[in-house]
């Protein structure tokens, strides 16, 4: 079969692509077992993770206390006296 490319004006046909017809013609997704294991696992690390910075403090935030700017949650602020600030 020889291919035809569309001209000026001219559509193309509605063929899928290698002239087959998709595998699935069901609108829904069908998830396996695996999937939603993966999904359940990747979320509770990310929990674990979440966790871990509220108890422990973000990195950043360490730094910068370090440095002598202290933050509450308030959002008040004050410098350490005799800090690099």
């Amino acid at each position: 079969m020889e291919r035809v490319y569309p001209g000026a004006g001219e559509r193309a046909p509605r063929v899928p692509c290698g002239g087959e017809e998709p595998m699935s013609t069901d609108a829904k997704l069908d998830v396996s077992l695996w999937e939603k294991l993966g999904d359940g696992l990747s979320a509770v690390g990310e929990g674990v993770s979440k966790l871990l910075t509220r108890v422990m403090g973000s990195s950043n935030e360490r730094y910068v206390r370090a440095l002598g700017y202290v933050r509450s949650k308030t959002g008040v602020h004050a410098v350490t006296p005799g800090s690099m600030l």
